[in-house]
């Protein structure tokens, strides 16, 4: 085989790598916020995310952590190796977030970086995963406030019956015809 033809075989398989990568990309992040649309919570979305990236990447050669804050989730064939690569970020909630993905294969780590591009590939996974995370974290602040505005709703409401100066127990038999407004 020429020089020449040893260059374009190593150029088509990387760009076949790089389609692959790109279209593994896609699948995590489709099924990912199919799943992020499910549930707001966190714990299911992070799980459900170890185990997607893992599902639609190389199943029998990786693994995936993502640790938040003190707490970590892991892939089902969660197992540890030497050869990982890592990505942090800082939640909107400023929790510490570190994923990371796992090779349990004997490939050199120049090897991997070069067939399937996972540094950006992970960084671009986080990205998702901070923007679900404060979605998630948003949908939990809306519900508080809103609970919140419906107490104060029920105070002022109180409060305007009370001073309107009638009888205790007109008072009291109005403030509790409005109390169910307030929960």
């Amino acid at each position: 085989m020429r020089k020449k033809d040893i260059l374009d075989n190593a150029n088509n398989l990387q760009k076949d790598s790089i389609i692959i990568t790109d279209r593994r990309f896609a699948a995590v992040i489709s099924d990912f916020l199919f799943l992020v649309n499910k549930s707001n919570n966190v714990e299911t979305v992070a799980e459900g995310f170890c185990n997607l990236i893992v599902q639609h990447t190389l199943p029998d050669i990786t693994a995936v952590s993502l640790q938040i804050s003190n707490t970590l989730y892991t892939s089902n064939n969660y197992k540890p190796s030497e050869l990982n690569f890592t990505h942090s970020f800082t939640s909107q909630n400023n929790e510490r977030v570190i994923v990371e993905l796992f090779f349990n294969k004997s490939l050199s780590r120049s090897q991997i970086k070069q067939r399937y591009n996972v540094e950006v590939l992970i960084q671009q996974w986080s990205t998702v995963l901070n923007g679900a995370l404060s979605g998630i974290e948003l949908e939990a602040l809306k519900h508080k406030n809103t609970e919140r505005e419906k107490e104060l709703a029920g105070i002022k409401k109180a409060s305007e019956i009370l001073s309107r100066g009638v009888p205790v127990f007109n008072a009291l038999s109005e403030i509790c015809e409005h109390l169910p407004e307030a929960w």
